[in-house]
């Protein structure tokens, strides 16, 4: 092997070895910063009470108008959406209140077959003004990795469980979106 070439393996493997030394410097600091995070974030007030009732002028069906209108850019080529959600819980601190669901968002091109989807909990914030309520948050948790962590974050430690337990009534929420997608499309189909 020529000097040339000896010269030019050894810049390979120095610009090599300082990429590798980039990225392991990169992930401890990463690791060690996530590390030092609380698993557990108060996202709205720690004291305020867990309720298992909406309140006053939030109704099932205001809900899932809120989701399916934050959901429509990802179910823009469906004809029709439906939504059907559990309650986890609310909280009420003053004029702002926070509910927790577990929701399933879905829409349809004909009354039997799903074209796209959204499972999984939110949790939407509404403010109190002149005695109405109006939509100012609506989250979802993060994708991959940060899943948990992201529910961790924004529910209180008591719906933990039932944030992360998407399936066991899935069931029920389907059926309830294929009814009304089909209610939707015969009620179409008969005026047409």
């Amino acid at each position: 092997m020529g000097k040339a070439q000896k010269n030019n393996l050894t810049k390979i493997c120095l610009i090599a070895a300082g990429i590798m030394l980039a990225v392991i410097v990169g992930s401890v600091i990463s690791a060690c910063v996530l590390k030092g995070r609380e698993e557990k974030f108060e996202s709205f007030a720690p004291d305020v009470e867990i309720q298992n009732v909406l309140p006053d002028n939030i109704t099932d069906e205001m809900l899932s108008e809120c989701i399916i209108d934050e959901e429509k850019g990802s179910f823009s080529a469906a004809e029709f959406r439906a939504e059907s959600h559990d309650l986890l819980g609310v909280q009420q601190n003053g004029d702002e209140t926070l509910v927790y669901l577990q929701s399933l968002c879905e829409g349809f091109n004909d009354p039997y077959n799903m074209s796209c989807g959204r499972s999984g909990p939110c949790v939407l914030t509404f403010v109190k003004n002149d005695g109405e309520f109006k939509l100012t948050e609506y989250w979802t948790p993060r994708d991959g990795a940060g899943y948990k962590r992201s529910i961790n974050e924004k529910f209180p430690e008591k719906l933990w469980e039932g944030a992360m337990d998407t399936q066991s009534t899935i069931e029920e929420r389907t059926e309830s979106n294929k009814n009304k997608a089909k209610y939707y499309f015969e009620t179409k189909n008969s005026q047409s």
